[in-house]
């Protein structure tokens, strides 16, 4: 069964919509997409992201938090294979980040499923790694001096100590 590459909800054969958030369907061949127990995660190589969603029954019974993973900040992926007496396995491990949100369970029979796409993530992330830093060096020199100048204007009593983290948090999320 095919699955929205924007929600990663469940979609008819022919859907040309999806019926969760109304995106128009796509053969978008830059997504990879695994379903795990009630989650979805979806690579978008194109934007380099991991998204990672509720779908099917168990994700509307279990309302898990669904987050969005820029590659940049992925640090580990680790994998368990389930097994008779416990489910598999996938957690994403991110700068700060919270690793329960970032994890997703699967049932035994998915074992290779699941192993075959965190070695394809794995093997994006060496990629998006490898590639050259030309653009990314010019991204974070940028950043710092944001930075630098809100703290400055933090130091002058400009700006407060709560709008400062806000402009900090908002920095490092671009």
């Amino acid at each position: 069964m095919p699955f929205c590459n924007a929600c990663g909800a469940e979609l008819m054969t022919d859907a040309s919509f999806c019926n969760k958030c109304g995106r128009k369907i796509t053969s978008d061949n830059t997504k990879k997409t695994f379903v795990g127990n009630g989650q979805t995660i979806i690579f978008n190589e194109a934007e380099n992201t991991i998204y990672i969603g509720r779908s099917g029954v168990m994700g509307e019974i279990g309302q898990a938090p669904e987050s969005t993973i820029p590659l940049r900040t992925l640090q580990t992926i680790v994998y368990r294979k389930g097994s008779i007496f416990a489910n598999g396995v996938i957690q994403f491990g991110t700068l700060g980040g919270q690793s329960d949100i970032n994890t997703v369970f699967f049932f035994p029979g998915k074992n290779a499923e699941a192993l075959e796409f965190k070695n394809y993530v794995e093997k994006k992330l060496r990629e998006y790694q490898e590639r050259p830093q030309g653009q990314s060096v010019v991204q974070q020199i940028s950043q710092a001096d944001e930075l630098k100048k809100f703290k400055e204007l933090l130091d002058a009593g400009v700006i407060t100590q709560e709008e400062f983290e806000n402009k900090k948090k908002q920095i490092l999320e671009s």
